[in-house]
């Protein structure tokens, strides 16, 4: 038969180591999450990684200072905030009707649908326009720009996005390093 501990001893481990144990894997937890969400974020080292779409890589290739007057151009195209929460509140009221009714749902679908195209519409002009307003060295820097985010699926150079070396020295894709 087993020898009982006597009264009053503690079997087990100690309260403070507990606690070590608690905050060292607390600690590795947070560090894996840091490097799975940096893989995720930006890919793996040497991975392949898919080109931006083209409607972002239009916006994206474009010098900062650019990117910020078409937002400023096109804030007042998008709907305020509040319209869109409306949005949300519309779509949840035509799919909780009682009785379901399939042709609200899709009038309030459609109605968003409409909204959407003509913002990208609005978009697809200002942008235009500003294509319409660059130089010949302008032009051909930005489409440098537009070649280096297919090739590499994001700006890959120090800086920021459409800051890379086109910008800087003006020469083409087959001058960089």
């Amino acid at each position: 038969m087993a020898a009982a501990s006597p009264p009053g001893a503690t079997t087990g481990m100690k309260p403070w180591l507990r606690i070590v144990f608690a905050v060292s894997l607390a600690v590795n937890l947070a560090v894996l999450g840091l490097v799975v969400g940096t893989f995720l974020r930006f890919g793996f080292p040497g991975g392949d990684r898919p080109p931006p779409p083209t409607g972002v890589s239009v916006f994206r290739a474009l010098p900062s200072e650019d990117r910020k007057a078409l937002r400023d151009h096109l804030r007042d195209t998008l709907p305020p905030p509040s319209d869109r929460r409306s949005e949300a509140e519309d779509l949840a009221r035509a799919l909780s009707a009682e009785p379901f009714d399939p042709a609200a749902l899709e009038t309030v679908v459609q109605a968003q649908a409409a909204t959407r195209i003509a913002f990208q519409e609005a978009m697809q002009q200002a942008w235009f326009d500003h294509v319409l307003a660059m130089d010949d060295a302008e032009r051909t820097a930005y489409a440098d720009r537009l070649v280096d985010l297919a090739e590499h699926g994001k700006d890959h150079h120090k800086g920021k996005p459409g800051d890379g070396p086109a910008d800087r020295s003006g020469d083409g894709p087959a001058d960089r390093p």
